[in-house]
């Protein structure tokens, strides 16, 4: 039987390679001329580094288990990185324990005592955790804290983290885990795959076709037409029909077929207009020594970079020449003017966050600057999301989703994308 999978990124790849598992043939047909906006390189000189930095976790199996499936084991690295720190004000402040948190300036002793008893509370607790999704972070962190310990520490943070055009609409869900898995940490283990998401996806690719399924990049879909028996799929010049389809692009990337899942797939929640956070990257190649600290949040309000990693201390330096990887992040709205800034402007302020976290650093050091846009990789998921969300898979016929939207709670990436795809496609060989 023949499956359709619209989508050549992570998630439309693992589809196929989990369909193959179970005896289906995928077809997998991608849009654009790459696999998927996160896969983007850094070529310099003999390196060929990821655009977009995603270190992982030893929780992270599902990625894993995907690289030993594929031979790529010997190619996973782990090495223990040191902890992360805010800078506010022009000084550094821990974040290895949530305590660090009391030590902020501003905060008077009755705020100190406040979030004392709020850190070891909500941070930890897990009972009342997912009634979380029925208000704002916002809501949340200041019925908590005090006022003033909200604006001095907590806003700010959320702001980093998850893009000032979000920061006040995020669910306190969404927030509480992204700070439980942030916060209270010291040193950790981290890996990376050595030669990144593409490697991956071009090893997927390939096994994909020697096992008997099609790859397809720089071929869109135009619609489909689906019954109780079949889709078909129209390419353009040609229509391809399959038994099933997964479609993985998010929703809002979706919605040129709006009228086809009208149509053929009526029980899918109707495409939501709102545009999901983009994501950019600027990769500072550096002849320098690696930092103390692995991330750092710059939560001034003028930084123009709010997330700094040092890859250096994850990436050994003779896999990188003797360069130290830097990767400066922001989460925005597509259409907010700093994700149209030219490369330009984003590499002078990727310069200048630099310096203020660094007032040692040298430019001259600087051997080279890219700037990577990924757009809407991150949901952006609204209170109530999890009542909301799209099921996996679908509620009948051969038309599945398995889109970034119904994600959540869990992060968006690699590792969240290969999960979903292992859970619909199970779902899908067991209905067909």
């Amino acid at each position: 039987m023949d499956v359709g999978v619209v989508g050549g990124g992570i998630t439309g790849l693992a589809c196929a390679h989990y369909l193959l598992r179970q005896g289906l043939r995928p077809i997998v047909l991608e849009a654009t001329r790459q696999f998927g906006h996160l896969s983007a390189r850094c070529r310099h000189r003999q390196l060929n580094l990821d655009g977009f930095h995603a270190p992982l976790r030893r929780s992270d199996t599902a990625l894993c288990g995907l690289a030993v499936d594929l031979g790529l084991d010997h190619l996973l690295r782990w090495r223990s990185t040191s902890r992360g720190v805010a800078l506010a004000d022009g000084r550094h402040h821990s974040l290895a324990h949530s305590t660090d948190l009391l030590s902020w300036p501003g905060l008077s002793l009755s705020d100190r005592l406040r979030a004392l008893s709020a850190s070891y509370t909500s941070l930890r607790l897990q009972t009342y955790a997912r009634a979380l999704d029925a208000i704002t972070a916002v809501e949340w962190l200041e019925h908590l804290y005090s006022k003033r310990a909200f604006e001095q520490t907590w806003r700010p943070m959320l702001s980093a983290l998850f893009g000032p055009e979000y920061a006040e609409e995020v669910p306190a869900y969404r927030a509480w885990l992204r700070l439980r898995r942030e916060l209270g940490r010291g040193k950790e283990v981290r890996g990376y795959l050595h030669g990144g998401l593409d490697l991956l996806c071009q090893k997927l690719a390939k096994s994909i076709v020697e096992r008997g399924g099609e790859v397809h990049l720089g071929t869109p879909v135009h619609g489909f037409e689906a019954s109780a028996e079949r889709v078909v799929l129209d390419l353009g010049e040609k229509e391809l029909p399959v038994d099933a389809l997964v479609l993985t692009p998010a929703l809002a990337e979706l919605a040129p077929l709006a009228e086809s899942f009208k149509r053929s797939a009526p029980w899918v929640p109707p495409l939501e207009s709102r545009d999901a956070l983009s994501l950019v990257s600027a990769l500072v190649l550096v002849r320098a020594e690696p930092r103390p600290f692995y991330a750092t949040l710059a939560l001034d309000r003028e930084a123009g970079f709010p997330v700094m990693i040092d890859a250096g201390q994850l990436i050994p330096a003779d896999a990188t020449g003797g360069l130290r990887p830097i990767y400066l992040k922001r989460l925005c709205h597509p259409a907010a003017g700093a994700y149209r800034l030219s490369n330009e402007v984003l590499a002078k302020q990727a310069l200048e966050t630099l310096r203020a976290v660094d007032p040692g650093f040298d430019p001259a050091a600087v051997e080279k600057i890219e700037i990577f846009r990924a757009p809407g990789v991150d949901p952006a998921w609204p209170v109530g999301s999890l009542a909301r969300r799209p099921p996996p898979g679908g509620a009948r016929g051969p038309v599945y989703l398995c889109t970034s939207d119904q994600a959540y709670p869990r992060e968006p990436g690699p590792e969240s994308s290969i999960m979903q795809a292992r859970e619909v496609v199970s779902r899908l060989a067991c209905e067909l």
